[in-house]
C-alpha cells in the first residue's frame, strides 16, 4: 500500500487514477476534442495572400524592398461577404471579382 493510497483511505474517497489498470492513458468520458476549423480562402492572386483573421480574412501583398519581403495590409474580407460573392460568381468569375475587389481597395488606399 503506497503513501497516497493510505491517506485516500483515511480520508474515505479514491482520486481517480490517470490510467487504467492495462497501462494505458484513459479516455475521458464524454468529452470531444475540439474539431479543427479550417476554413476555405478565398483564391489569392499572383503576389497576395489571405490570412484568416477572426471573422474573415485579411489581403496582405508581398513586396520586396532592398532585398527585404514587406507584406502590407490591403483589406479585410468578412466571411459574409466571401460567401456572397461565391454565391453571386461562379466559376472564374468569383477570380475576377475578387481582382475588382482588390484593385478598389487598393484605389483607396492609394497603393499599386
Amino acid at each position: 500500500m503506497t503513501r497516497s493510497s493510505q491517506l485516500e483511505e483515511s480520508l474515505g474517497f479514491v482520486v481517480p487514477a490517470t490510467r487504467n489498470g492495462s497501462g494505458k492513458a484513459r479516455r475521458s468520458q464524454g468529452l470531444k476534442t475540439p474539431a479543427s476549423r479550417r476554413e476555405e480562402k478565398p483564391p489569392a492572386p499572383a503576389g497576395y495572400h489571405w490570412r484568416s483573421n477572426g471573422s474573415g480574412f485579411e489581403l496582405r501583398k508581398t513586396v520586396y524592398l532592398d532585398g527585404k519581403r514587406k507584406q502590407p495590409y490591403i483589406a479585410h474580407l468578412s466571411k459574409e461577404a466571401f460567401q456572397e460573392m461565391k454565391r453571386r460568381h461562379k466559376g472564374p468569375a468569383l477570380n475576377e471579382a475578387l481582382a475588382e475587389w482588390i484593385e478598389a481597395r487598393e484605389r483607396e488606399k492609394g497603393i499599386t
